[in-house]
């Protein structure tokens, strides 16, 4: 088979299944008896928090041959990788703030 039509394949299935899913910052949020603030502040700073975290996703890579697929290839793990982390963080922050999920 063809590499690059494998990782064309590839880079679509990612693209459709990160577009299905819903970020768990725009999930909504209930507060607890533990909340102090609103919710709308705490959205905002755990937003900015997780932002300062993730932002350095991808720039300790050490660089491959510079072929566009790979490059594409590496943006493409490194989006996913800072979702994830991103998502895990956001809702650990809302929580440690007095929210949960609805």
């Amino acid at each position: 088979m063809n590499p690059s039509l494998t990782r064309s394949t590839a880079i679509v299935a990612v693209l459709a299944l990160t577009a299905c899913t819903t970020p768990i910052r725009d999930q909504s949020y209930v507060a607890t008896a533990s909340a102090r603030i609103p919710e709308a502040q705490a959205r905002s700073e755990c937003q900015f928090q997780v932002e300062a975290a993730t932002a350095s996703i991808g720039t300790e890579r050490l660089p491959r041959d510079s072929t566009i697929g790979n490059a594409i290839s590496d943006g493409i793990a490194d989006g996913v990788e800072r979702s994830d982390k991103e998502n895990t963080l956001f809702k650990s922050c809302m929580g440690s703030k007095g929210f949960v999920s609805a």
